[in-house]
């Protein structure tokens, strides 16, 4: 019984992890994406108001002054009309994450950095979500001992109890547990035993008449 009784809470319990595990680790892996990209965007939007400046000013946007005011390790593309892209900043390969704005003078500013450390930032998220579900399951597995020997012990107590009731022993016993229903149970054989125990008495004596 208290084998059953466990299996069954762990069974709840990892099915209600998973299931809320699963959509965490999605949701925060989407949200560390989101964030990066975010501030990719707001990163490019302040290089092009920078573009802007020198544009309206009648001077050539200074790349390197651009570089100055962007993201280490960031590639900027400048893109203008009638001229051919404008790059700055290492070449980020394929693996990267790129934002493009709009200047006010028709063209775009795009910011491209590497995806590597936002990889790393999403398994470190993923991990942290398993730990979590691992730490809920190991919660569940004692909270799930506790539970199945707080309601095995009852029980075998009250068979016993309804043992010794057929063996003719009308005592009784006083013992709750805390459990409504057990101690409705208790409360049934007490009864029983009682009115039994008049039976058995009043049997007794009319023999002995």
């Amino acid at each position: 019984m208290r084998r059953r009784i466990l299996l069954a809470i762990l069974l709840a319990v990892a099915v209600t992890a998973c299931a809320l595990g699963v959509p965490l680790g999605y949701t925060a892996m989407q949200m560390v994406e989101t964030l990066t990209e975010s501030s990719l965007v707001s990163d490019a939007q302040k290089l092009a108001t920078t573009v802007d400046q020198d544009l309206d000013n009648g001077r050539a946007p200074d790349l390197n002054k651009l570089a100055g005011a962007g993201p280490l390790g960031a590639e900027i593309t400048l893109t203008l009309p009638g001229q051919p892209p404008l790059s700055y900043g290492p070449d980020i390969g394929p693996d990267a994450i790129s934002e493009s704005v709009s200047i006010a003078h028709d063209g775009t500013v795009r910011l491209s950095e590497q995806a590597g450390p936002m990889r790393r930032l999403q398994a470190e998220v993923a991990v942290f979500v398993v730990l979590l579900v691992v730490l809920s399951i190991s919660t569940g597995t004692v909270v799930a001992t506790v539970t199945a020997r707080r309601l095995t012990e009852p029980m075998r107590h009250v068979a016993d109890r309804a043992i010794r009731l057929g063996a003719g022993d009308f005592r009784a016993d006083s013992s709750r547990y805390g459990v409504a229903e057990l101690d409705l149970v208790a409360d049934s054989l007490d009864t029983s035993a009682a009115a039994l125990d008049r039976k058995s008495t009043r049997l007794n004596s009319s023999h002995i008449t």
